[in-house]
C-alpha cells in the first residue's frame, strides 16, 4: 500500500526515536569506539575560515515526549578536538549545521530522521525535506507525494557517489503495475558559470562550479573577451553573452551563444540594438530577453525587448532615471526591479529604485536603497529582491539590503566577508543561497561568497581559480541523458 507523507512529523513512530535516541547517546560515551564512522565532508562546496557573521547552534530535536536532545553540529576541526570525537576533517574546512555529511550524522538521521523547527523547515522548503526524507532506512515504509500525474517519490542524490550528485525524482504512474525505475529518473546537475571579465587585461577564460561537488574547472574560451557584458542561461542548454566593452576600450553589441553540452563558443545571429555596456538584463519566461540602460557613450534610460524566437527587438517605455552599471531583478510580485547605478557626473551614485510592470507597461518609484550604489548586483529570492556589494564613492560596500514590498522599505541583511565592485551574483534553485563571485576591492578577487537565506549569514566557499571582476555569471542546470 502506498504512504502518502503529509508532514515530517509523521516520519518517525514514538518507540524507534526513543530507541534510536538511546543508541546515538550510547556512541557519545565512547567516542574511541572503533567501529564508529568516521566524520569525512563528501560531496559538499568546502568551505573555509569561520566568520564572525556564522555562529553555530545545535538543533534542538524533541522526540514524542518532549525529551530534549541535541545532534552536535561542526564548523571546525578545534570543535571535534574538544569534544574528544575521532574525527578527520581538514583544518581550512568547516561545516555548516544543514550540509552535516558525517557518516555519524548520517546513520544517527537514519534512525532518528531529524525534524526541525517549523518555521525553518518552511523556508528551506524542498530542499531539507529531500534530503531528511531521502535519509530514511530501506525498512522504512516509502513516502509519496501526489501529483496530477500520479505519485512523486523524492529521491536523494548520494553525497558518495558521482553519478548520484543532483535533485532526482522518480515518478511513479498511480494506476502502473511495474515501476520502470531506469527509464523514469531524472538527475539534474547544476552549475555555475563565471565568464570573461578583466585581470591585467580582458579575459577569455570561462570556468563553472560544479554545486553539488564544490570544484571549478575550465571549460572552452569565450571568441572575443570583454568586460560589463550580459551572460544569461536558456533552457539549459545555452548560453548567451551580448555586447560589453572590448579590448580597445571600444563597445559591441555582438553576441556570442554557448553550447553547454558540445562545450562549443560561436557567433550568435542576434546583435544587440546598438553596441553598449553596463546595462542590465534579465530573461522572462524562457522567450523573451530584457536589456534595460548602459551606456552607449551616454548613459541610457531605453529598455528593449528581444523575443528568442523571431530575434526581433522591440522598444518599450524608458526608465525614469538613466542608469549605468545598475542592477536588475524579477521581483516576487512579476516586476521588473531597476536600482542604483551610475547615472552620470551629477549623479555618479545612486540609490534610486524604480520598477516596471510587465501588465501595464508603466513604471512607479519604490523607496530608495539605504546606501547609494553602482556596480552592484541582484539577485530575487521568494520574500523579495536583494541589493549586494557596489561601490558608494568612498568605500567598496560588503553589506546586502533587501526590499520588503509590504512595508516599501529596503532592509540590511547580513555583510559579505569581503566588500567589493564590480561582482556577479546568482542565487541557487532551492532559494536558499545566494553565491558572490568575484570583484574588485582595490584589487582582483578570486573570492566565492555563499549567503544562507535561512540563518542569514556568509561564507566563504571554494574559490575561482581566476581572480577577475567586470565579468558576468549566470546559473545552468543540465538534465543527464
Amino acid at each position: 500500500m502506498i504512504k502518502k507523507s503529509t508532514s515530517l512529523y509523521e516520519a518517525r513512530s514514538k518507540h524507534k526515536a526513543e530507541r534510536s535516541k538511546n543508541e546515538y547517546l550510547n556512541r557519545l560515551e565512547d567516542p574511541c569506539d572503533s567501529n564508529k564512522d568516521e566524520g569525512v565532508e563528501v560531496g559538499r562546496v568546502p568551505r573555509l575560515n569561520p566568520t564572525k557573521s556564522s555562529p553555530v547552534n545545535d538543533y534542538i530535536i524533541r522526540n514524542d515526549e518532549d525529551i530534549a536532545f541535541t545532534i552536535p553540529s561542526y564548523r571546525h576541526s578545534n570543535d571535534l578536538k574538544a569534544r574528544g570525537d575521532n574525527y578527520d576533517v581538514p583544518d581550512n574546512w568547516e561545516v555548516s549545521r544543514i550540509e552535516q555529511n558525517s557518516d555519524v550524522e548520517r546513520s544517527f538521521k537514519n534512525e532518528v530522521r531529524v525534524l526541525l523547527p517549523d518555521e525553518e523547515r518552511k523556508l528551506q522548503n524542498y530542499e531539507i525535506e529531500r534530503r531528511l526524507e531521502g535519509l530514511a532506512n530501506e525498512e522504512d515504509d516509502e513516502y509519496f507525494i501526489k501529483n496530477k500525474d500520479g505519485f512523486v517519490k523524492k529521491v536523494p542524490a548520494s553525497p558518495a557517489s558521482e553519478e548520484n550528485f543532483g535533485s532526482s525524482m522518480i515518478t511513479y504512474n498511480k494506476d502502473s503495475s511495474k515501476n520502470d525505475l531506469s527509464r523514469m529518473m531524472i538527475t539534474v546537475d547544476q552549475y555555475i558559470y563565471v565568464i570573461s571579465g578583466y585581470k591585467n587585461t580582458t579575459l577569455t577564460s570561462v570556468e563553472r562550479l560544479n554545486m553539488n561537488k564544490g570544484i571549478w574547472q575550465n571549460v572552452s574560451e569565450v571568441n572575443i573577451g570583454r568586460t560589463k557584458f550580459g551572460a544569461v542561461s536558456y533552457k539549459g542548454e545555452k548560453i548567451y553573452i551580448m555586447g560589453g566593452k572590448l579590448l580597445d576600450g571600444s563597445r559591441t553589441d555582438l553576441i556570442e551563444e554557448f553550447d553547454i553540452r558540445a562545450d562549443k563558443w560561436s557567433m550568435s545571429k542576434l546583435k544587440l540594438p546598438s553596441p553598449r555596456s553596463g546595462f542590465c538584463w534579465v530573461l522572462i519566461n524562457d522567450k523573451q530577453l530584457l536589456i534595460v540602460g548602459g551606456n552607449d557613450g551616454q548613459v541610457l534610460d531605453s529598455m528593449h525587448l528581444l523575443n528568442l524566437s523571431t530575434g526581433d527587438w522591440s522598444e518599450l517605455p524608458p526608465m525614469t532615471t538613466k542608469r549605468d552599471e545598475l542592477a536588475v531583478a524579477v521581483g516576487p510580485d512579476g516586476k521588473i526591479y531597476v536600482i542604483g547605478g551610475y547615472g552620470g557626473l551629477n549623479s555618479a551614485w545612486l540609490k534610486s529604485v524604480e520598477r516596471f510592470n510587465l501588465q501595464t507597461y508603466e513604471w512607479e518609484k519604490v523607496a530608495d536603497l539605504n546606501q547609494p550604489r553602482r556596480a552592484l548586483s541582484a539577485v530575487s529570492l521568494p520574500d523579495g529582491v536583494y541589493v549586494i556589494g557596489g561601490y558608494n564613492g568612498s568605500r567598496y560596500l560588503g553589506w546586502m539590503e533587501r526590499y520588503d514590498e509590504s512595508q516599501n522599505k529596503w532592509i540590511k541583511c547580513a555583510e559579505m566577508n569581503s566588500p567589493r565592485c564590480t561582482l556577479s551574483a546568482v542565487s541557487s534553485n532551492d532559494c536558499q543561497y545566494i553565491y558572490a563571485m568575484g570583484g574588485f576591492d582595490g584589487t582582483y578577487m578570486d573570492v566565492v561568497e555563499r549567503y544562507d537565506h535561512v540563518h542569514d549569514w556568509w561564507d566563504y566557499v571554494t574559490p575561482m581559480m581566476t581572480t577577475r571582476f567586470m565579468h558576468s555569471s549566470c546559473i545552468v542546470n543540465v538534465i543527464r541523458k
